[in-house]
């Protein structure tokens, strides 16, 4: 349905012209606040992106520590 569809509607249902206004303007705030709250593709992909990047950092930067540690217990060991 079109706005003014609705409009006939709220008319029909003996609605005056400042309910349809108030009515009208109540539901394009919340469709605003809803558009806002809303996730686009580009975001939600970005955001998964991101998160496997730092996934991979910390799983290197471990794996990294892992070897580090081991060598020096084994120059400690040698020695």
């Amino acid at each position: 349905m079109h706005t003014i569809d609705y409009i006939h509607k709220l008319k029909e249902a003996k609605f005056n012209d400042e309910q349809i206004s108030a009515i009208a303007t109540i539901v394009t705030d919340i469709e605003e606040k809803q558009k806002n709250h809303l996730v686009t593709s580009e975001k939600l992909d970005k955001t998964i992106a991101e998160l496997k990047f730092e996934l991979i950092k910390w799983i290197v930067g471990t794996g990294l520590a892992t070897i580090l540690a081991l060598a020096g217990l084994l120059k400690y060991m040698v020695h």
